[in-house]
């Protein structure tokens, strides 16, 4: 058996198990409890289906293999070059390419152009910049899920969410939502503005943890004040909500123990 991981670039970097005997026969691997024995229905797909580079080419012509890893050879032989990552797909088996490159005693990067930036706006602006284990869910109560497909784009995570109370912000009226004890159907592109009211009210409602906010937060007064600069029934005509379903969320947030999971991610 052979043990890999997925190379598409999902939130679920699936743990792979390939039977050597039948190459064609991928199942989930049993060392990864998120995996636990079964992958989801894109890697399945794209293995099946997707289009494969079968032959070597070098600038479009197909070529000898042997023809290709001399082309390879001469653009790295003898000169100082970099691999550079820093957008497109971030999946654990594209970081294949750092054997290639420690070998030929190139060098690589650290960081990139998207996750560097980012991981110091938010260190900046919350103090430290963490992953949420999946622990962490498991221990919440309430799980609001904020403009992410979850059966689709992460399926294995169906299962921790699955007994807890949920909430989802989507325009769309996905299987999700219908699952959800809450659905906030706000109009596409009108985010912003949902946050902006949710922040308001939490504020006025004394709902902030004023103590992390002077820490990491110390103008959030000057951002209440922002917030304030938007007129209630205006945004709630733009965002498509009521005053009402503002209520329902912010209630169902009250002491309890709650997990966000936005889209791909807050910066």
């Amino acid at each position: 058996m052979i043990h890999t991981a997925c190379p598409l670039d999902c939130f679920d970097a699936c743990s792979v198990v390939v039977d050597k005997n039948n190459p064609t026969k991928l199942i989930g691997s049993n060392l990864n409890p998120y995996t636990n024995n079964t992958l989801c229905p894109h890697l399945y797909k794209h293995y099946f289906e997707a289009k494969r580079i079968t032959k070597p080419m070098v600038n479009g012509v197909e070529v000898s293999l042997e023809e290709a890893l001399d082309e390879v050879a001469n653009a790295i032989k003898d000169k100082p070059w970099l691999l550079w990552r820093g957008s497109g797909n971030f999946g654990l088996i594209q970081q294949v390419t750092n054997l290639l490159v420690k070998e030929a005693n190139g060098a690589t990067t650290k960081g990139s152009l998207c996750d560097g930036a980012g991981e110091a706006g938010i260190i900046d602006g919350r103090g430290v910049n963490k992953l949420l284990p999946i622990s962490q869910i498991k221990k919440s109560e309430v799980v609001v899920v904020w403009g992410r497909n979850i059966p689709v784009t992460n399926p294995h995570l169906m299962e921790y969410i699955k007994d807890k109370e949920l909430i989802v912000i989507d325009p769309r009226e996905t299987k999700l939502a219908k699952m959800a004890k809450l659905h906030l159907q706000v109009k596409p592109r009108s985010d912003f503005y949902l946050a902006t009211i949710l922040a308001r009210f939490i504020i006025m409602e004394d709902g902030e943890d004023k103590e992390w906010l002077e820490e990491f937060g110390s103008e959030y007064e000057d951002y209440y004040d922002f917030t304030r600069g938007f007129r209630i029934k205006a945004i709630l005509e733009h965002i498509g909500l009521s005053l009402d379903d503002i209520g329902d969320f912010l209630l169902m947030l009250q002491n309890k123990k709650v997990v966000f999971l936005v889209g791909a991610g807050v910066q």
